[in-house]
């Protein structure tokens, strides 16, 4: 029913709220909701509510903003190392970034690039091609972990997506990206192969994609 979606969320909701912090974290579970119709999907995890997000700075600009919460005790991902989550796969690594786990998941496989370099608009062009790189890589290491659990194959998918600054809707300050996999296509990507295999069945000699 359409209501299993809700009851199941305020179910695992429940749950996490009577476990202690780490073992909430450990024991996360997310539930995704997937159309498949129009291929639109939502994820639901209570422990997002808890993670930690910094305030609205006013009027203040990038480089105030940015001197208010750096270094460790204002901030986690300045201290990678030591206070983030490592993947059952390891950390890939670059001249500017490394990854981390993401402890506040909204997919199965969920993790973070962190640049080292806290101020994200002082980001120079070799630091974000590292961040992209490294990126791959963490996307390399993690179909390979994938692939080797039991179980049907998948056909694994890579989603990156990167914001800035709490007006972009960033939750940390501190430049990060976020990859996820997901099982099978995805969002535009699944509605584009479906236009493709529709318009192919009118006009076989054509592609809609190419």
């Amino acid at each position: 029913s359409s209501a299993a979606p809700l009851s199941a969320a305020s179910t695992v909701a429940a749950a996490s709220a009577a476990l202690p912090a780490w073992k909430a974290v450990e024991q996360q579970k997310v539930i995704s909701v997937h159309n498949r119709w129009t291929y639109e999907s939502c994820n639901f995890n209570p422990l997002r509510a808890k993670r930690p997000v910094v305030g609205n700075h006013g009027s203040a600009g990038p480089d105030e903003i940015c001197e208010a919460c750096v270094g460790p005790g204002k901030c986690d991902f300045c201290d990678p190392e030591n206070l983030t989550s490592i993947e059952p796969f390891g950390r890939a690594r670059g001249k500017f970034s490394l990854t981390a786990g993401n402890a506040f998941k909204s997919s199965g496989t969920h993790g973070l690039l962190l640049w080292r370099r806290h101020e994200p608009h002082r980001l120079t062009s070799e630091e974000i091609v590292d961040g992209f790189e490294t990126v791959d890589e963490w996307f390399r290491k993690a179909k390979a972990y994938e692939v080797q659990k039991p179980g049907p194959q998948m056909d694994l998918r890579e989603i990156c997506f990167w914001n800035c600054f709490h007006s972009a809707g960033a939750s940390q300050i501190h430049p990060h990206m976020q990859m996820q996999l997901f099982h099978g296509p995805h969002a535009l990507e699944a509605v584009l192969i479906d236009q493709n295999l529709r318009y192919a069945e009118l006009h076989p000699d054509d592609d809609l994609c190419s």
